[in-house]
């Protein structure tokens, strides 16, 4: 009985969603943004193979990447730069000690918005 009257409830609350929720514009793709935040820390191994796969992305609107070196040890930073080469659509950012009662990625997402 409870689980009918929760389902009945779930129903209805989908239906009001559905009737009521504005709907999305049919803007063309020209039209859109994307912004990608990307925090790394130590991945030397793996820059090459993301970069090339970034830059290969096709998409008809403005797209923009933002990659964070989150204090790497590795080579991270200066084959990040290498690999990025001058292209206009990536941002690189050089991460900073966390303060105080920050921890890993919380830190490195912080940063990339700011």
């Amino acid at each position: 009985m409870i689980f009918a009257l929760l389902n009945l409830f779930l129903l209805l609350f989908i239906i009001t969603n559905a009737l009521t929720m504005p709907k999305l514009s049919h803007q063309s793709n020209s039209l859109r943004s994307i912004a990608v935040h990307i925090p790394m820390r130590n991945e030397a191994v793996n820059i090459a193979e993301l970069i090339a796969l970034l830059k290969s992305q096709s998409y008809s609107g403005a797209y923009h990447f933002y990659i964070l070196d989150d204090n790497s040890t590795d080579q991270t930073y200066s084959l990040l730069e290498k690999a990025i080469d001058g292209d206009k659509r990536f941002t690189l950012i050089a991460g900073g000690e966390p303060p105080s009662g920050w921890i890993g990625k919380t830190w490195a997402l912080q940063q990339l918005f700011e």
